[in-house]
């Protein structure tokens, strides 16, 4: 058990001292450090992707920390105010080489965000309380994506496809679909598999 009393790390420096890694280990924790922040929304997407350029040509552990230590600590004090960092309504899922998986009821923000870069992402819209309109945005890069949805709803689907596989099986899902649909999914998907299934 923790000691209550004991002063909350400001950083993922003070957290996750990086540089006593081994640098593969490190680049993957940095990852990891990054993609929370950016859901949490602590830092910005063109923020994310610049970091994640630099991380890819970080050669040590001190580098790779370097790049990270001014994050905040998800769900402690951030150093700079007495704000928490919780976990705000998820408008944004995000997966960097890893596996996501979105199942059961949960409910849907109007506008959703779903970056997928190099990994498999099941988002499951059967059992989710979805407002109407609902928007979900998809930026797919070496990744595959499927959203599951019940039959009867109505999805436009605007996918962009650069080397790439799209398509929905939903009622109005084709390209440039109806505009009253339900949802809609738009985006870009580059050397991905980007796919609505009904279920």
């Amino acid at each position: 058990m923790t000691d209550p009393e004991a002063p909350l790390p400001a950083s993922w420096a003070d957290a996750r001292p990086l540089s006593r890694y081994p640098t593969h280990e490190a680049r993957e924790s940095a990852i990891r450090i990054l993609t929370d922040a950016y859901a949490y929304d602590a830092i910005t997407e063109v923020e994310f992707e610049r970091r994640l350029g630099r991380l890819s040509v970080a050669d040590s552990g001190a580098a790779i920390g370097a790049i990270v230590a001014d994050l905040p600590v998800m769900g402690t004090t951030d150093g700079r105010s007495s704000r928490r960092l919780l976990p705000t309504p998820r408008s944004r899922i995000t997966g960097f080489m890893s596996e996501i998986r979105r199942t059961g009821p949960w409910v849907v923000p109007e506008h959703l965000s779903i970056r997928a870069v190099m990994c498999d992402m099941k988002i499951d819209l059967r059992y989710a309380v979805i407002p109407s309109p609902c928007t979900i945005h998809v930026r797919a890069v070496m990744a595959n994506v499927s959203l599951l949805v019940p039959p009867g709803l109505t999805v436009e689907f605007d996918m962009q496809p650069f080397l790439a596989a799209v398509g929905s099986d939903a009622a109005g899902g084709t390209q440039g679909g109806h505009a009253d649909a339900h949802v809609r999914v738009v985006g870009t998907a580059v050397m991905s598999e980007v796919r609505v299934r009904v279920r």
